[in-house]
This record gives structure tokens, sequence and C-alpha cells, in this order.
């Protein structure tokens, strides 16, 4: 059986790009995560198992809100001209804190 060899590198390309688009950082998952951080909890204890925080800002009541958030992309956002497509998905934490210790803990999906 006979190939032509311009048909092999469409195969092999395919092929390629199938498999990259497996590979990609590692992913947060935020719902778990959430279910860890407990009202009363060090803010030192978050920033452990969380690593340092995506944004914050200060309230005037005195109480900081920290901010984590993590991006899913699909597939297709790795190719070429596909990623126009759109689709990604953004999940969030909202961690609320008072004198360094946990006060309220929100996972909420911001609408795009």
């Amino acid at each position: 059986m006979r190939i032509h060899i311009g048909v092999l590198f469409l195969l092999i390309g395919c092929l390629g790009v199938f498999l990259s688009s497996c590979s990609g950082p590692p992913r947060r998952f935020l719902v778990a995560e959430a279910s860890l951080v407990r009202p009363g909890m060090p803010f030192e204890t978050v920033t452990r198992r969380l690593g340092p925080p995506d944004a914050s800002r200060a309230r005037p009541t005195g109480e900081r809100e920290w901010y984590y958030y993590e991006t899913h992309l699909r597939f297709w956002h790795y190719v070429p001209l596909l990623n126009l497509l759109g689709g990604k998905e953004i999940d969030a934490l909202q961690i609320v804190t008072r004198g360094g210790r946990v006060v309220k803990v929100v996972y909420y999906v911001p609408r795009s």
C-alpha cells in the first residue's frame, strides 16, 4: 500500500496539533481549593496552600479582598485561527480578611 508523501505529512501535522493541545500549564481547581479555606483561618495558611493572590484591594471598613482566578481554555485556543472561536471559562475565588484572618470565602464563575 502506497501513501502519498503529502498525505503522510498532513497526518503527522494533525497528530502534532492534537497532541500539543493536551499539553499546557497545570490546572488549578479553585472550587476544590475554596472548600479548604474556612472562616477564622489565618491568611498565611491560605497563601501557603494557594500561593499569592492574583489581585487584591482594601475596603474602607479595614477588610481586604483577595482574588484568585483560573482561566480554562479549550483545545482550539492553542490552534492558530481556531483560537478566534472563543469559549474560555473563568473561575474566581474571593477571600475577605479582617485582621489577618479569613471572614468570608466566595467561589463564583463570572459572566463573560
